[in-house]
């Protein structure tokens, strides 16, 4: 929209109908493509609708023509609709096989959406204390008020600002439409917050911030270049600051730890580079801080259990797992059932140990870089129960007895 004494700028030409239908393909595949790596592209259909009200202005706001108008460019997009549509389902039903959907309320994800966006909006425009994890943000009624405030305040402002130009309000709709996905809404375990989750919400911001760069020359160009020139050496600065922390895992996970201590992600990293160095006992005092931490997983349980076998204590880490109830089954299933068939091994119950492992089996993919060492878990198992042919099946798997049209008991752990 635009003052009733402003020029309208001229519409931008559509391409001819073979050039569009060519075009909308390579955009759909393009789509396809992207959505393998960022799921969170499943916005795309609505942001397309937001550049139809700007800047092809294809999607007047006036009440009537908006009506009338919505439902053609809706259904112009059909094809992205579906592709959408596919895409989240599989999405959803992937995280519900795994169970890695959180356990929280649906009341209380909906009251959590205005804190995630203004951690995100705080974030993006103040970005200090970055980490590569954070904890869940606790949601109170002072927190959700406050949230609820500052973000209705700016829809106005966006809103207000339309009749000079629509750039705030589509910037700030493209924000608010494409963090969807990420606002706390549906939450996927420990990734619920995370610093990549603002790159492309971050460019409706940008778009808000183009009435500033008018593209006629008007005064204060000077101030605005100035402006401009000292937030990118800030960027600079501050990115400048943050590339040690990338330096190796250690380095990454000890700054994580610096902001959350008792982050169980980042005492996990810790406890296993001490159990590397043969710091056992120190190991486990971190493990178990690590799985009672309220951002546990399952992982840091089955863990702690490898640490307190390799301590030598096979029957504590057995009776710890038993006491275990899994909160991601599906995803976890096999970790579990592995590592309390080595410490079944370990303690000589062999037909336990083997039907442990062939659990595992069960739950773990051949493709999983662990299948090698549960195979090879499972063949020793057999060979310690002086049963050749389970041995032998488990050996078919290992690459080193692969395409050997006969293995003999002396070929097996030679």
């Amino acid at each position: 929209m635009t003052s009733p004494g402003a020029r309208r700028p001229p519409r931008i030409p559509l391409p001819p109908p073979l050039r569009r239908r060519t075009w909308t393909a390579a955009s759909l595949f393009f789509l396809a493509a992207g959505l393998t790596v960022k799921p969170m592209l499943v916005t795309t259909p609505a942001v397309l609708l937001l550049l139809d009200i700007w800047p092809l202005r294809r999607l007047p706001l006036s009440r009537p023509e908006f009506a009338r108008t919505l439902p053609r460019l809706v259904a112009e997009k059909a094809f992205f609709w579906m592709l959408i549509a596919v895409s989240s389902a599989l999405a959803v039903f992937a995280h519900a096989q795994s169970t890695s959907l959180a356990h929280l309320s649906l009341g209380v994800r909906l009251l959590g959406m205005p804190l995630h966006y203004v951690f995100y909006l705080l974030k993006t425009v103040l970005p200090l204390r970055l980490t590569i994890l954070y904890p869940g943000l606790p949601v109170h009624f002072v927190g959700v008020l406050a949230a609820v405030l500052l973000l209705s305040a700016l829809t106005l402002l966006a809103w207000d600002s339309r009749r000079r130009s629509l750039a705030p309000l589509v910037g700030w709709l493209w924000f608010l439409g494409v963090m969807v996905p990420t606002s706390g809404i549906i939450r996927f375990g420990v990734q619920s917050l995370a610093d990549r989750f603002t790159y492309l919400p971050a460019l409706g911001l940008s778009l808000m911030l183009l009435p500033l760069w008018p593209a006629r020359r008007t005064r204060g160009r000077g101030i605005r270049l100035a402006a401009a020139a000292a937030l990118l050496l800030a960027a600079a600065a501050l990115t400048r600051q943050q590339l040690p922390v990338w330096r190796d895992s250690n380095h990454l996970f000890d700054h994580l730890l610096r902001y959350s201590p008792d982050h169980a992600f980042g005492l996990t990293n810790r406890a296993r580079h001490l159990q590397q160095q043969g710091r056992l006992p120190e190991a486990e005092a971190l493990m178990r801080r690590a799985a009672a931490s309220p951002t546990g997983s399952d992982m840091q349980k089955i863990l702690l259990a490898d640490i307190l076998a390799s301590m030598g204590r096979p029957g504590e880490a057995v009776e710890y797992l038993q006491s275990v109830t899994l909160l991601s089954p599906g995803s976890s299933a096999g970790k579990y059932h592995f590592t309390l068939a080595m410490a079944l091994n370990q303690m000589n119950r062999l037909p336990e140990a083997a039907r442990q492992a062939r659990r595992a089996a069960d739950a773990i993919s051949p493709h999983d870089l662990i299948r090698r060492d549960l195979d090879l878990l499972g063949m020793v198992i057999a060979v310690r129960m002086n049963d050749p042919d389970a041995a032998r099946e488990w050996a078919r798997s290992l690459p080193q007895y692969r395409g050997h049209p006969r293995i003999g008991e002396d070929d097996l752990l030679p």
